[in-house]
């Protein structure tokens, strides 16, 4: 086939089937490449800002959808990239401002509305950024799968767990009339942990039942397994886990990806801090960091270090998950973002009662119209106890 095709489309063949292959890095390698080659060419421009995405580098991805739009000032897909890579990266005034130069040159998308709707949830506008998502769900059929997620990821947002859960299935029983599996396998995700922080055990396991059935043998990816595997270590069921991680093991040799490394030690590090093994915890999510950073690695650094009683390191890794904002918004369970204003709080009342109060208020002040969740209830006494001793 080489003898058929140009150095250029070699290049863009080969970064193409490493991205299928989720071998991002080498994908990367072969559009620089591309890219060197080819300084002028916006479309190669564009492919890079995608791989660097893909492989956890959304810095890269700025920079180069920046360069898109200084060859090719009118392309509405390296807009609406930007504008949500910004909004992943917490720069939502700029998401913003990029959304308003779209708007402003008349490219209007709903992807475009996408990107807004997570900027202005990223600064806290709920109700502005729920409308952006509702006009996503009436965009067409396209948009109508993100419009309904992020609907529910925002009442999750919120603590408004029983309204999620209502969205969460009728978003279940709209994908059931599709081809594609992987919008279900993440909506059964999402409401088997709403299930959880609700204390509902038994049907949050029939989800993850749901999940690991469904998706056999082809559509379950490293992602789908690490996050049913986590959460049967966190409802105590660690031999669901492990058989979990039996699979990750099994697709990391068949495809050894920096991110299914990564997913593998993620999980592997939620059952060794399940069953107390804390040091070994430690090195595990740090391994995950290393070959992946992201939130969930971050996350589970800072309740290792929690649970050891590390004060200092628990609240610098809790400080991350804060920072870890934009991901979480996009890709995770926004609660996470919440409940770490108060997992924070709990770290600084060991020795810094002030810091611990204002994270203890910003958490009762987001969750203020919150569902009775137990973890809110606790939150409340916790505050009370604190600020009746002063």
């Amino acid at each position: 086939m080489r003898n058929t095709v140009t150095n250029d489309e070699q290049r863009l063949i080969e970064g193409s089937y490493f991205s299928v292959q989720g071998q991002y890095e080498k994908a990367v390698e072969s559009l620089v490449l591309l890219v060197n080659l080819n300084p002028d060419d916006p479309d190669a421009q564009y492919e890079l800002a995608l791989a660097y995405l893909d492989a956890g580098n959304p810095g890269n991805a700025e920079k180069y959808l920046r360069q898109v739009l200084k060859l090719n000032p009118f392309s509405t897909p390296a807009y609406s990239y930007l504008v949500r890579v910004l909004a992943r990266r917490n720069e939502n005034a700029e998401a913003l401002e990029v959304y308003r130069q779209a708007a402003t040159r008349g490219l209007q998308t709903p992807s475009l509305h996408w990107g807004l709707g997570l900027a202005l949830l990223g600064q806290g506008k709920v109700n502005e950024a729920r409308q952006e998502f509702s006009y996503l769900q009436e965009s067409g059929k396209m948009y109508q799968n993100i419009g309904r997620l992020y609907l529910a990821r925002t009442a999750i947002y919120e603590g408004k767990l029983a309204s999620a859960a209502e969205q969460l299935k009728a978003g279940i029983r709209w994908d059931q009339t599709q081809i594609s599996k992987s919008a279900g396998l993440l909506r059964r995700y999402l409401l088997a942990r709403v299930f959880v922080e609700r204390g509902m055990i038994a049907p949050a396991r029939r989800e993850l039942e749901l999940i690991l059935t469904a998706g056999e043998p082809e559509a379950l990816q490293a992602e789908d397994l690490r996050r049913a595997g986590t959460l049967y270590a966190l409802i105590g069921d660690p031999k669901s886990a492990e058989s979990v991680l039996h699979k990750l093991e099994l697709l990391g040799l068949n495809f050894p990806t920096s991110f299914n490394k990564s997913c593998f030690h993620d999980l592997a590090g939620e059952i060794a801090l399940a069953q107390g093994r804390l040091t070994q915890a430690v090195e595990l999510f740090s391994a995950a960091v290393t070959e992946y950073p992201r939130f969930a690695s971050h996350e589970g650094l800072a309740r290792a270090y929690q649970a050891q009683h590390d004060w200092d390191r628990a609240a610098a890794g809790w400080r991350q998950v804060i920072e870890d904002r934009g991901e979480i918004l996009q890709d995770s369970f926004p609660a996470d973002w919440v409940v770490a204003h108060l997992q924070l709080a709990r770290v600084y009342r060991v020795h810094d009662l002030t810091k611990a109060r204002s994270e203890y208020e910003e958490f009762l002040r987001i969750w203020q119209n919150a569902d009775d969740l137990a973890v809110r209830q606790q939150a409340l006494h916790e505050w009370q106890e604190m600020t009746s001793k002063n």
